[in-house]
């Protein structure tokens, strides 16, 4: 397993990158689980694997796909000003080998969090921004469709500005003088 990052180093405030994990074949007797641990302030968002997530975070991956190997992408993020400095994004695969033994491997991947005005010319890993980019056509199509899913289908009440209700007539002070 390998980690690579998108650019070396994140803002620290509004910061955007990418985590790029390759999965080498396994044996596995059973699912792949995939621990992604994050700087305090550094959130994350599983891009496009088609993988289950599970409440405690961990992204599953099924035994039979990682006979062949499997890419997981992970968009990596800052909104509220986070402490700069550098610090580690722990990734951890934990599995059950052929023999039914438990297995587990862990990668640390360098993260470097600054300033905006303190980045002069970050670093960019070209192969993983290749395959960001790659990804980018179908992400921007699913935000489309997830931004809907959070607006209720519930009818609209319209409501006449030239009718008054019972209580408007009664409380309104403007009505009573027109």
């Amino acid at each position: 397993m390998r980690g690579k990052l998108a650019k070396s180093v994140m803002e620290h405030e509004e910061g955007l990158n990418y985590l790029w994990v390759r999965i080498e074949p396994l044996e596995a007797s059973g699912p792949l689980r995939l621990y992604v641990k994050l700087p305090e302030g550094v959130r994350r968002r599983t891009i496009r694997t088609g993988f289950d997530e599970t409440e405690s975070g961990a992204i599953v991956i099924p035994a039979g796909r990682s006979q062949g190997g499997a890419d997981v992408y992970v968009e990596l993020y800052t909104v509220e000003p986070t402490e700069c400095g550098d610090f580690d994004v722990i990734v951890t695969l934990a599995y059950t080998d052929s023999t039914g033994r438990a297995c587990e491997i862990e990668r640390r991947i360098p993260l470097r969090i600054m300033r905006e005005e303190e980045i002069a010319d970050p670093l960019v890993d070209e192969e993983t921004a290749e395959r960001i980019h790659r990804l980018e056509p179908m992400r921007t199509a699913r935000a489309e469709s997830d931004r809907f899913r959070f607006y209720s289908s519930k009818d609209l009440i319209r409501i006449d500005p030239n009718v008054l209700s019972e209580q408007e007539k009664k409380y309104r002070i403007d009505w009573r003088l027109g």
